[in-house]
Formats: C-alpha cells, sequence, structure tokens
C-alpha cells in the first residue's frame, strides 16, 4: 500500500460487492508469497481485458525493483 501511495497510485484495501468487481477495469491480489497477483478472470467472466493490465503492470515493476532494491541494501 505504501509504494503504491509513494508514487501515486491509489490502492484500497476494502469488502468489495461483487458487482462492482465484475466491472472493474483490473484486479490484483497482493501477498507476501504472491507479490502483485493479477485477477484476469471472475470464474468464467474475463476482468477488464482478459489480460494484466497496464496499472498492474507499472505497480508489479515498482514492487520488483523495491525488492531488488532491499535484497542489495538499498531499501
Amino acid at each position: 500500500m505504501k509504494l503504491a501511495s509513494d508514487h501515486g497510485i491509489c490502492a484500497l484495501e476494502r469488502c468489495t460487492p461483487m458487482g462492482e468487481l465484475t466491472s472493474a477495469d483490473e484486479i490484483w491480489i497482493t501477498g507476501s508469497t504472491c507479490e502483485v497477483l493479477p485477477v484476469t478472470r471472475l470464474d468464467v467472466v474475463p476482468v477488464g481485458g482478459g489480460v494484466p493490465g497496464p496499472l498492474w503492470r507499472r505497480m508489479d515493476a515498482l514492487y520488483q525493483d523495491y525488492k531488488g532494491r532491499v535484497r542489495c541494501g538499498r531499501g
């Protein structure tokens, strides 16, 4: 959440109604084991275009860069 905020990306953590999810352009799942994981389908319904979106690509790149800096002690 902090990484997103630091780069001007509005990210929310909240309960979201299914109707809102089915009309979303992008959905991600985040966690220590899955990092930043794009959701491309809800059941059989594609999310957005059914492929990871541009905001996810940006967030994933920021996270991968952050991980690299932390590993090298430049966190």
